[in-house]
């Protein structure tokens, strides 16, 4: 009886540890599943500030600390977008909507250090095969430790066709952690 009842709780551990989340909503491929990682202190709800910057046309701009180039024919305020979520991908990258595209496909991929004490960060695979001359800059960062939330700010500049005949455009955009 005492063989059985142990055997009966092995096999429930190793249910238990079997047990692995997965998703395949990230990777743009619904057969393939990754798994999740439960924690990264980029995770959570980001309230949002900033524009993009609209021309007509290809825009030359250096990025930072140059100015938006005046000219441009519109823009958009970010604000009304927020909050934003950060989802968790493994223990160093999160993704964040991209801009004002709300899609599951326009999506930033931030990765940190493994200490956090630096981001960088990537387009998904669609802006990153619709536009062209991606630009990406880190112009702040503040990394997440036990007193203080994480919050950053990043400036892209691209063209919307993939062979640069399009327009370009400048998005300006502030993370802060809640």
């Amino acid at each position: 009886m005492k063989r059985y009842f142990l055997s009966k709780c092995l096999a429930a551990i190793l249910l238990m540890a079997g047990t692995l989340s997965l998703s395949s909503c990230l990777t743009g491929d619904l057969d393939k599943a990754e798994p999740i990682t439960a924690y990264n202190k980029l995770t959570g709800v980001y309230s949002i500030s900033g524009k993009v910057y609209n021309y007509s046309g290809s825009v030359t701009w250096t990025g930072p600390p140059a100015p938006v180039p005046v000219g441009y024919t519109s823009t958009v305020n970010l604000p009304p977008l927020s909050p934003k979520t950060a989802t968790v991908f493994n223990g160093t990258t999160v993704w964040l909507d991209f801009a004002d595209f709300v899609s599951p496909d326009y999506k930033y991929i931030f990765t940190t250090s493994s200490n956090f004490a630096s981001i960088s960060y990537d387009l998904s695979t669609v802006p990153s095969t619709n536009f062209s001359n991606i630009s990406k800059y880190v112009v702040s960062y503040i990394a997440p430790t036990a007193t203080t939330k994480a919050s950053f700010r990043v400036m892209t500049h691209y063209n919307d066709n993939p062979t640069g005949t399009g327009n370009s455009h400048i998005v300006d955009e502030t993370f802060v952690q809640q």
